[in-house]
């Protein structure tokens, strides 16, 4: 009997994009660990907020290290991978620039909820220690049927963990829902997160969705200058 239909072929559409790379510069990452944690356990006014319990009330700095001078080396090692990211996806722009930056610690126990990035392009994090606390990111449409599954895919799949590691860079969707998993680990769980804004012009007139996006610097009004040193 001849066959007369072709094989079955699933194809996956609108994919996510989740960039990685790493820093292996081991000597770095212990002067930005240390640095970080000078300035949490200095911070006299840090206390947990009660309306947050303690498993969500990590500290977090506030979020212009990208303009401290220790920090350069990580913010060229972000944008350059930012141009990847972007120059991967094909997508056409004058430029980007990094619109908040800043470091989180987080205590054994403690975790932080579902959440996205709103008014920008990109988000990204750094881990810079703490291995036993995943990044987990959660599928835009969750299906109201979900039926048991023999294997796992990206098809099937309705959240996905990245398991932390020293110097390992992720970048995402600012729109992607993500958490992360309580910190198992006696040791603190430090990273640096940040987000990533386009400028210039964006789309075409041709498609009637072009902007001219305008740059504006800002300061933080109860930051103190004397942190930028």
């Amino acid at each position: 009997m001849s066959k007369n239909y072709t094989n079955f072929n699933l194809i996956d559409v609108f994919p996510t994009s989740i960039g990685q790379s790493e820093i292996y510069d081991l000597e770095y990452l212990n002067i930005l660990k240390n640095t970080i944690i000078k300035e949490y356990r200095d911070d006299k006014d840090y206390k947990v907020d009660s309306a947050l319990g303690e498993t969500f009330d990590f500290w977090q700095r506030n979020p212009i290290l990208h303009e401290i001078p220790i920090f350069s080396k990580l913010i060229n090692f972000i944008n350059e991978n930012i141009s990847k990211y972007m120059d991967s996806l094909g997508y056409i722009y004058d430029g980007f620039y990094m619109t908040q930056c800043w470091a989180n610690v987080y205590k054994k126990g403690m975790a932080i909820h579902e959440h996205n990035h709103p008014n920008n392009f990109l988000s990204w994090v750094f881990f810079i220690s703490g291995q036993d606390a995943p990044l987990v990111f959660t599928q835009q449409t969750l299906s109201t049927i979900r039926p048991a599954v023999k294997f796992d895919c990206s098809g099937n799949a309705q959240r996905i963990a990245w398991k932390p590691k020293a110097g390992l860079l992720i970048i995402w969707p600012s729109y992607l829902i993500h958490r992360s998993l309580p910190n198992k680990s006696d040791e603190l769980r430090i990273t640096i997160s940040g987000n990533i804004m386009l400028e210039g012009r964006i789309g075409t007139e041709e498609n009637l969705d072009f902007v001219k996006l305008k740059t504006e610097k800002y300061k933080l009004i109860d930051y103190e200058l004397k942190h930028l040193k």
